[in-house]
């Protein structure tokens, strides 16, 4: 009897599939997360401007009004209303056919409603943008999931441009009155980086796509 046959066989086992991180659920979650922290220190002027009186003066477990958080509760007041307005601008694309139709919003202060609906809304923007950026990763290893459909890329691409025209105009022709411009100005700088990233996946994609037919059409030759 051999040696091989004395020794018992050794069982293999798989390591286990690395969880990545998913920018499809990321981005939009956490824009959620970081607008609410934006909104915190002004809770109570979005309370009332909602009717919601009652909710303006809850109680928090900790001081805002500590020194660690004292710088960031002025900026707050001055420019987080402004901010979350920016950071989600695609949003106001589905306040369109409200406006066109002359629909008033619930709320008397426009400002506290957009602050409010545009993280909603721009949820659908920041999944678009997620989903690009995970098609980018997964292009590295010659994976086509996600898959960029045509509608994405139509929608980075109108991002894109849209982005860029907004920033040269800020840039070019608001410098007079900068007064709650720069925000914007920032969001449409990145808005269309956003928008590119999700083009460049379809393009990458559409490449990988064509390697096994190239590869099949040389060993014919």
């Amino acid at each position: 009897m051999s040696a091989q046959q004395l020794t018992p066989p050794v069982e293999r086992t798989e390591s286990p599939t690395r969880r990545r991180l998913s920018f499809r659920l990321a981005l939009p979650l956490g824009q959620l997360v970081v607008c609410a922290l934006l909104l915190l220190p002004v809770r109570g002027d979005i309370f009332y401007g909602l009717g919601l009186t009652r909710l303006a003066e809850p109680s928090l477990p900790f001081q805002l009004d500590g020194p660690v958080l004292r710088p960031f509760v002025q900026w707050a007041r001055e420019h987080s209303i402004r901010t979350v307005i920016a950071l989600n601008l695609p949003g106001a694309v589905f306040q369109l056919p409200f406006q066109l139709r002359n629909l008033n919003p619930p709320v008397a202060d426009r400002r506290i409603w957009s602050a409010v609906s545009f993280p909603v809304f721009g949820m659908v923007f920041w999944w678009i943008a997620g989903r690009g950026v995970d098609a980018l990763v997964a292009s590295r290893r010659k994976d086509l999931v996600p898959r960029i459909g045509w509608l994405e890329t139509v929608v980075g691409s109108l991002l894109t441009v849209s982005g860029v025209v907004a920033a040269v105009a800020i840039e070019l022709f608001a410098r007079a009155n900068r007064s709650g411009l720069d925000e914007l100005a920032g969001a449409a700088g990145m808005w269309a980086i956003l928008g590119g990233l999700t083009v460049a996946a379809r393009i990458i994609q559409s490449r990988i796509g064509k390697e096994p037919r190239a590869d099949a059409a040389n060993h014919q030759v």
